[in-house]
């Protein structure tokens, strides 16, 4: 979540945005299901269908009404925008923040196997997962380049961050070296 918030904040400088705070507390916090639940990679989620949903709201329920008592409404609500769901991600931020927040959290996902590979984890299981996740980031962000073009107002700053995105992971890319 911290590295997802910090390259939200590190476009917003870049390309003279201003910074949402919703959509900085939503980056922050959108990995603290994962401490209930643990990690559940893109690829096993994008072939749930509506299962990982129903889980995410499970735990949610049990957490909450594990810390916060029923007539403690503020307590609850707030425990809510903690541990957040996918679902709730989709209802908090408008179309253009949720297709930003997608891709940065799939390019946050890249980074990390990318410093595995150079790290010496050259697995089928990593290499597969860079396959996957570089796929994923390219949807994400030409689904994201389309809405952004049809936003007069703030869709250039959304286009941009995609071309910024990608352009940093095309070097990454390049760098890394598969033989050893």
């Amino acid at each position: 979540g911290y590295n997802c918030a910090n390259t939200y904040m590190l476009l917003c400088g870049i390309l003279h945005h201003k910074l949402d705070g919703a959509m900085l507390c939503i980056l922050l916090n959108h990995d603290n299901m994962e401490a209930l639940t643990g990690d559940l990679l893109a690829p096993a989620k994008d072939h749930s269908n509506d299962n990982w949903d129903n889980v995410e709201k499970n735990v949610q329920n049990a957490f909450i009404d594990e810390i916060a008592p029923s007539c403690d409404i503020i307590l609850r609500e707030l425990s809510k925008r903690i541990v957040l769901t996918d679902v709730d991600i989709t209802l908090l931020l408008q179309p253009l923040d949720f297709g930003l927040f997608k891709l940065i959290d799939m390019y946050e996902f890249l980074l990390r196997a990318i410093e595995e590979v150079q790290a010496g984890n050259r697995s089928p299981g990593v290499l597969k997962a860079i396959d996957y996740a570089v796929v994923s980031f390219c949807s994400r962000g030409n689904v994201l380049w389309d809405k952004a073009q049809t936003d007069k107002e703030h869709g250039q700053f959304y286009a941009d961050s995609y071309e910024l995105l990608n352009t940093v992971l095309q070097q990454k890319l390049r760098d890394i070296d598969y033989t050893k």
